[in-house]
């Protein structure tokens, strides 16, 4: 089956392809909206016409880069370790580990360029399934090493936007969260009980059968051990 031309940079590219991505697809929906214009009002769309609007396209790229202060994913991770500590966040040497070692992953999995004012739930779900997949060293990761990564990642969007940075708000979100495994619970069934209540045990095995007798009480009643 032929492969869907998707007219955008390959995700194994060097290049950082989610910001070149994203760029293509702004200047596509400008293209496509002074089209539209210019065809309502009888304008002729000349290969002078769409050079005309690559140029004001440009332009006003250059407008917003200057007067809004854009970071990558990337960017932000830096910009915590680097200034966390000399702005009243007193992180400890094992903290500023961990994130370094949430930043290594997301750069492993391409994830870091692309700017946190765009980085939405489609990112998240993108990293969680990226992590699963594989983690540095081959092997996939469980749910509970990605939950302590995304908690990273939202400290370190949250700093950013103290910072007057530009973020987008789908970190806030509920659905934007640490995943937790679920944990497998073990416990006997009647039947089980009922093999371990009518066990016989000699008088020599007194303390068994206390033990036995305590386990069987606390059973039934529901409590649980320490």
């Amino acid at each position: 089956m032929e492969e869907k031309n998707t007219q955008s940079v390959r995700t194994n590219s060097i290049e950082p392809f989610d910001l070149i991505n994203l760029q293509l697809k702004r200047l596509i929906a400008f293209i496509e909206t002074q089209y539209v214009f210019a065809k309502s009002k009888g304008i002729p769309r000349s290969k002078l016409f769409y050079k005309s609007i690559v140029e004001q396209f440009q332009l006003s790229e250059m407008t917003v880069s200057s007067e809004t202060k854009l970071l990558t994913v990337g960017d932000a991770f830096q910009l915590y370790i680097d200034e966390a500590n000399k702005n009243g966040i007193r992180l400890a040497p094992m903290t500023i580990r961990t994130i370094s070692y949430s930043f290594n992953h997301i750069k492993y999995l391409r994830m870091h360029t692309i700017l946190i004012s765009e980085l939405d739930m489609d990112w998240y779900y993108e990293f969680i399934k990226r992590s699963e997949q594989s983690g540095r060293n081959g092997e996939p990761l469980s749910m509970n090493y990605i939950s302590t990564h995304i908690k990273k990642i939202k400290r370190v969007l949250r700093y950013a936007e103290d910072k007057d940075h530009a973020v987008n708000s789908s970190y806030k979100s509920m659905s934007f969260k640490a995943p937790q495994e679920t944990a497998s619970e073990i416990y006997l069934n009647e039947e089980e009980l009922s093999q371990i209540r009518a066990l016989e045990l000699s008088h020599e095995q007194h303390s068994l059968a206390l033990t036995r007798d305590l386990f069987i009480i606390g059973a039934y009643s529901g409590l649980r051990g320490v």
